[in-house]
């Protein structure tokens, strides 16, 4: 989600709210009632469409990042064993088919690496059992297969939860675009017939409908930090937010407060985080179960005790 659409979607949820502690008076209008019920449908739909664009790529690339790291260990190793067989038996070809070392092998393009280990696997499997004396076995060979393997599988998950995500953005913005046609053809058409019997629900309706700024409204957390037994404002702590989904998106943010001991992490993705405070001199702080709402500022204010 956007900037521009947080702030819409701000709007949408203060309508709804407001709507909602109103219900009597929305009720005595069908019309207007129907379309209502019909725009907090699409309200849920976006929150959901919402928590599918929030695909956790960076959970993937750490995934796939420490498959590559072992898979190029184990065929860095198993490389260096065959080269030392290729050399004292004189064999160029195979220590050219088996020159590798870590970094060449990590440094390798993502969709080369899988045949490259595969062939060095396999040219060490063809000499077995002559080998065997220069540290390859049957155990390490299986190890190597089973990364090779395990890597293929995490190579195009990134590709995969990319356009994905082309998908659900494509979804969320058809959500708006509904509701959008539901407030401006439908409520805000509807809403004046409230006017003569209920002024005051009217003019919070139109109020509620205007879109702020996007830099003041993007999904955020945000509060103050304080010593416990002083109150004072504690300057230059750190606040980091970390997504506590299960399974852990990997996302992470963290800031530091200011000379009032304020602080604020934006933007955030909605979700459940689990937030730590570190400050010199005081005992480090956990916070979990922390809820980040969507269009949201979450205020989460926080008291360091002395070390």
């Amino acid at each position: 989600m956007n900037a521009r659409q947080e702030s819409k979607f701000t709007m949408y949820r203060t309508v709804e709210q407001h709507c909602d502690e109103n219900s009597g008076i929305v009720s005595e209008i069908a019309a207007f009632q129907t379309a209502f019920n019909q725009f907090k449908t699409i309200i849920t739909q976006i929150a959901a469409a919402e928590q599918l664009t929030d695909s956790p790529l960076k959970g993937i690339a750490i995934g796939k990042g420490n498959s590559k790291q072992t898979l190029a260990k184990l065929a860095a190793d198993m490389a260096g064993f065959v080269f030392a067989f290729a050399t004292v038996t004189g064999d160029e070809t195979l220590k050219q088919e088996v020159n590798f070392n870590h970094t060449k092998l990590f440094q390798t393009r993502d969709d080369a690496l899988a045949p490259r280990c595969q062939n060095i696997h396999d040219r060490a499997s063809e000499n077995m059992p002559a080998v065997k004396d220069y540290g390859v076995s049957t155990t390490n060979l299986a190890a190597l297969q089973a990364a090779i393997t395990a890597y293929a599988a995490e190579t195009p998950k990134p590709r995969v939860a990319v356009s994905l995500r082309k998908t659900h953005n494509a979804n969320l913005a058809a959500f708006f675009k509904q509701a959008d046609a539901i407030l401006r053809s439908q409520m805000d058409k509807l809403v004046s017939a409230f006017r003569a019997a209920h002024p005051d629900f009217v003019t919070a309706y139109e109020s509620n409908r205007i879109i702020v700024d996007p830099a003041s409204t993007a999904t955020q957390l945000k509060g103050t930090v304080t010593a416990a037994t002083s109150g004072l404002p504690i300057k230059g702590a750190t606040i980091t937010a970390t997504n506590a989904a299960n399974p852990p998106t990997g996302f992470s943010k963290s800031t530091n407060t200011n000379a009032q001991g304020k602080y604020t992490l934006k933007p955030l993705p909605n979700g459940i985080y689990t937030v730590t405070a570190t400050a010199p001199g005081f005992q480090d702080s956990e916070t979990t179960g922390v809820e980040v709402k969507m269009g949201d500022i979450t205020r989460l204010d926080l008291e360091f005790i002395l070390d």
